[in-house]
């Protein structure tokens, strides 16, 4: 005698499932740093992996792992190939589109994205 159970198995299937986006993403002055980013979030949380070119034209690739509270993102750079460990703020400016800074040691610098779902 067995009972197959559906509803339970349906919402675990469901639960805790992240949505994905790809962010275009800038930073510094006109645009020196750019490439796109492969963001999840899964409620306040975000995670993800990074393609860039930096200013001086290299291949940048890292980890993100970061938060959104409050309407303010805050991310950073996890084992990044270049050794260059930055932190990024900023906040919703418009509909899918982020501003902020890009803080690398001592420096900061704009930091821009634009989300594509």
């Amino acid at each position: 005698m067995f009972k197959t159970i559906t509803i339970p198995a349906l919402f675990l299937l469901t639960a805790g499932v992240a949505k994905a986006e790809v962010w275009v993403v800038t930073e510094g002055t006109n645009a020196p740093a750019r490439g796109t980013w492969q963001i999840a979030s899964n409620g306040g949380d975000l995670s993800g992996s990074a393609d860039m070119i930096n200013a001086k034209g290299q291949h940048v690739t890292f980890k993100l792992s970061g938060t959104l509270r409050n309407d303010q993102y805050s991310l950073q750079r996890i084992s990044p190939s270049d050794g260059s460990v930055c932190v990024y703020r900023g906040a919703m400016k418009e509909p899918g589109k982020i501003a902020g800074s890009a803080i690398c040691g001592l420096t900061s610098t704009a930091w821009n994205v634009t989300r594509q779902q």
